[in-house]
């Protein structure tokens, strides 16, 4: 009980306990954070299966390295980690701000730290990324699971604007794995990158062995005047379903910020650009790309998320909802390519 007349300084400690009232959620708090309704698909690979074996190759070569969860080590890759590393992985509880401005004084120490939230929370800490790391460009990995639609994890999960916050911050780097392949590369790569990096990725990616990460650039597939711009597993794997039919340009997008200048530097007036993200219009890769060709006289069509919340469903729905199915994105193709 609490004093309602203090007449000195107090400390109030409170202590969240996650799950409190539902006695399931009580006596195992992750596991019944959220109610799993159904596996991955055949030739998918749960993304923190893959971020677990590289943390611990990470942990184990470099004495610096460090991560941080928020209250989520066993959905994000960590928990198997936890008891192996007890003084290098640190859970800060249900305190997003305090895990990124935590993890950018370990870096201003000399350590590397990797903060690993899902997209939508990594939100409630904004302005820690940005006055807390980037400014002083600092060299923090922050690991976005989760990125795009969630389907059954739930309105608040889906990881629809990422792309859009962080873009805009100087000295951020985004990188966007589509497959297992491409995951594994950027975890290597992040151990000595000097600078802010996020790296963000859905739920499951394609388990692929071929299609890797090209730090100079992103990787062209096939080749066509429709391009096909895809972000992420589903829209790389709706892309380069409707290569098998139609004559397009399949290019897996790995890096948002910055773009790959040198591709884009090839694009003429006589092309057609299709963007293709799970993230919302307005800020995100398809504006970005739209901007930067606004003097090329190109077409340039870009398919998002609309600005809206999108509803609770599977993860198929949640694509047919936005548009982004694969049906109505060969609509978009076939149009594109009456034109020539």
């Amino acid at each position: 009980k609490i004093k309602k007349n203090v007449n000195e300084p107090c400390l109030l400690h409170v202590y969240t306990k996650k799950g409190k009232g539902y006695e399931p959620a009580e006596k195992d708090a992750e596991a019944y954070h959220s109610v799993y309704v159904g596996g991955d698909k055949a030739g998918e690979l749960p993304a923190s299966v893959v971020v677990e074996d590289e943390m611990r190759k990470l942990l184990q070569a470099d004495k610096r390295v460090v991560a941080i969860s928020a209250a989520m080590q066993d959905s994000v890759g960590l928990k198997s980690l936890a008891s192996l590393y007890p003084q290098r992985i640190f859970d800060v509880g249900i305190a997003e701000s305090h895990a990124v401005t935590f993890a950018g004084g370990l870096a201003a120490a000399g350590k590397k730290p990797y903060v690993l939230i899902y997209s939508t929370f990594l939100q409630r800490a904004y302005d820690q990324i940005l006055h807390d790391v980037a400014i002083s460009n600092l060299p923090v990995t922050f690991l976005l699971d989760r990125a795009g639609f969630c389907g059954a994890d739930g309105k608040t999960h889906q990881g629809l604007q990422d792309l859009s916050y962080l873009s805009n911050i100087p000295n951020l780097t985004v990188w966007t794995p589509a497959t297992t392949l491409q995951l594994k590369q950027m975890l290597e790569k992040s151990q000595n990158f000097g600078s802010p990096l996020a790296i963000r990725y859905s739920k499951s990616l394609l388990d692929n062995d071929v299609i890797g990460f090209d730090y100079d650039g992103w990787n062209v597939l096939s080749h066509g005047s429709v391009k096909l711009l895809a972000v992420g597993k589903n829209m790389l794997q709706t892309a380069i379903n409707l290569s098998q039919r139609y004559p397009v340009e399949v290019v897996s997008v790995t890096s948002v910020k910055p773009l790959d200048e040198r591709y884009l530097a090839k694009i003429t007036s006589d092309d057609v650009v299709i963007t293709l993200e799970e993230n919302q219009l307005s800020g995100g890769f398809g504006s970005l790309v739209a901007q930067r060709l606004i003097n090329v006289g190109c077409k340039v069509v870009n398919c998002a998320v609309d600005d809206t919340f999108v509803a609770h469903g599977s993860v198929a729905d949640q694509l047919t909802d936005c548009n982004l199915d694969q049906d109505t994105i060969e609509e978009v193709v076939c149009n594109c390519l009456s034109m020539y």
